[in-house]
């Protein structure tokens, strides 16, 4: 009697897989991690309000950490190139303590790339700068010949490519110059921020989506 009852047992075991004992499970806490994330997430004003009022083109592809920002003036094009990325980490006990605060706003940091491409020629200048806490900081000026090549390799630049001298070893006249330049083409601090703040919602709404798909498998 009780041999049939193990194999009655392992029959009914067979029936229902262990897998799908599992899938149920991970969908259940896939559906918990959901429910939590599209309770919090909230799309910042800002970001809306800052594309109207600057007249950038934003795009970004499915499933993928690329961002670019394209706009049009009378004597360039201009493209901006940056990554969905996670808040910046708590480093140290002393900015654990400050996360506590309410009123605390940790330090933000995100690297990009502005080309200026001339209308009507493949000539541009190509500035990497990154943003700290909303300000512009640029590290080098790029003359490239051809910017089509430029862009298709954007994310696997060639690191041999002469970057041009560290900005902050030019002449003081000079940086100024650039820098004046730079900001008259609407490259200021309320870019920075937006770079800031919409490099984090990106990665939020990928992680959503991941969460999404892994569930659709799981479900399958």
């Amino acid at each position: 009697m009780l041999v049939r009852q193990i194999s009655f047992l392992s029959q009914k075991f067979l029936r229902r897989p262990f897998t799908s004992l599992m899938s149920k499970s991970l969908v259940k806490s896939i559906e918990k991690c959901i429910d939590a994330e599209l309770t919090e997430y909230q799309q910042d004003e800002a970001i809306p309000f800052f594309l109207r009022k600057a007249g950038f083109r934003l795009v970004d592809e499915n499933n993928s950490i690329l961002i670019k920002l394209l706009k049009t003036t009378q004597e360039y094009d201009v493209e901006i190139h940056f990554n969905a990325r996670l808040p910046d980490p708590i480093k140290t006990e002393e900015d654990e303590k400050n996360a506590q605060d309410e009123n605390y706003q940790p330090e933000q940091s995100v690297d990009f790339k502005v080309l200026l491409k001339k209308n009507g020629t493949k000539e541009g200048l190509v500035y990497e700068c990154y943003t700290r806490n909303s300000s512009i900081w640029c590290e080098n000026v790029m003359m490239i010949e051809n910017t089509d090549d430029f862009i298709s390799n954007i994310e696997m630049m060639n690191r041999s490519i002469y970057r041009g001298p560290g900005f902050f070893t030019l002449d003081k006249m000079l940086q100024d110059a650039i820098s004046d330049h730079f900001r008259g083409l609407g490259l200021n601090d309320d870019l920075g921020l937006f770079l800031e703040v919409y490099s984090i919602d990106r990665e939020q709404r990928l992680y959503m989506e991941w969460l999404n798909k892994i569930k659709e498998f799981a479900s399958e």
